[in-house]
């Protein structure tokens, strides 16, 4: 076997774009965690990456539940991932609500998700917000990215 580095993987398919509006940002993610290892292994994880705001930085992020974290490497994210237990085998999803408000670089969104995890995750259905925000600087500014992820799991399940 040839020895790689896990950071020299593939773009995914879809990333942040000011063609996206906020709603379809997170579509775009929860869609790609739908078939994590489609086309390549964890693709659905590299594209939480390329839309969490704060990949790459050298500042903490508050991406994982409003905790901070480094998330300057790829790597240092998917170890996170455990955090977001229902979207690591995500079954479907539906878009429950989505307010954005401002403009500019002042621009906001909500957007709230029920997941419905599969079975062999052995956790119940929750409702995840997406809190985004305009980015406002590099290749994909304008572009909706994610700021935050946090979940409510169903007490009744």
């Amino acid at each position: 076997d040839e020895l790689r580095n896990p950071q020299n993987c593939a773009d995914p398919l879809v990333g942040p774009s000011t063609e996206l509006s906020a709603e379809q940002a997170v579509c775009v993610q929860l869609d790609a965690m739908r078939n994590n290892n489609e086309p390549f292994a964890n693709h659905g994880i590299t594209t939480l990456y390329s839309f969490c705001e704060g990949a790459g930085g050298m500042e903490l992020s508050r991406y994982f539940l409003g905790k901070s974290s480094s998330l300057y490497h790829l790597d240092h994210f998917m170890g996170k991932m455990s955090e977001l237990p229902h979207l690591r085998d995500l079954l479907n999803y539906e878009v429950l609500s989505c307010e954005e408000v401002g403009q500019g670089e002042a621009a906001r969104a909500t957007v709230v998700a029920r997941v419905l995890p599969h079975a062999k995750a052995n956790v119940p259905p929750a409702t995840y917000t997406f809190v985004l925000k305009r980015r406002d600087f590099g290749l994909c500014q304008g572009a909706w990215v994610t700021e935050r992820v946090t979940f409510e799991a169903d007490a009744s399940s």
